[in-house]
């Protein structure tokens, strides 16, 4: 059964090596985001299945936060 996924990564390449991966398993990437505020904003709006959280992201907010 396919999920939707939202990815908080600030590296932009392991947010697409990420994206790719959960793609190619028949999942549903529904956003990614580069910092904390980005992917609360995500969250709002698409409420997905499942988080990937990076927890040492860049910013006033981490992964955990």
């Amino acid at each position: 059964m396919s999920k939707s996924i939202i990815i908080l990564e600030d590296e932009s390449i392991i947010a697409l090596m990420l994206k790719k991966f959960l793609i190619s398993l028949n999942h549903r990437v529904v956003g990614t985001a580069m910092d904390g505020k980005t992917a609360i904003e995500l969250v709002k709006n698409a409420i997905p299945d499942l988080l990937i959280l990076d927890v040492h992201i860049k910013g006033q907010m981490n992964g955990l936060e």
